[in-house]
């Protein structure tokens, strides 16, 4: 259970998210570390597309984005956008029809689109 999250930005143009976790610890994360697992999301949901496409399990890599943002959702509470990405998300997982791929799709473009809104909240 997380206690508390804070961005600090620093002087020096570094932002720092500090977390208090319900044993008071305190967890320090650099924003660029953030910003590198945000790319490294943002390419795993990308790959939903081919993997889709091409008739390969889409399903495991996704069920397990979702339970990686379901994490960085509970340490970063207060960034809203995480919850519309996860609902995205789980909603990829009804659009397993052929006639369902444009929507797919679509989605996918919008979840990177909100991966990236996320991103810009740490510069």
């Amino acid at each position: 259970m997380v206690l508390a999250t804070t961005l600090i930005k620093l002087d020096f143009g570094f932002i720092v998210m500090i977390i208090i976790n319900e044993r008071g610890e305190q967890l320090d994360f650099e924003s660029q570390a953030i910003k590198s697992n945000i790319d490294r999301l943002t390419n795993r949901i990308f790959k939903l597309l081919p993997s889709r496409e091409e008739g390969g399990d889409w399903r495991t890599p996704l069920s397990n984005i979702i339970t990686e943002i379901t994490g960085m959702k509970i340490l970063w509470s207060d960034q809203t956008k995480l919850f519309s990405l996860l609902c995205k998300l789980e909603a990829l997982n009804v659009l397993t029809e052929e006639d369902d791929f444009l929507a797919f799709r679509k989605i996918i473009f919008e979840c990177l689109g909100t991966l990236n809104e996320i991103k810009k909240c740490l510069d």
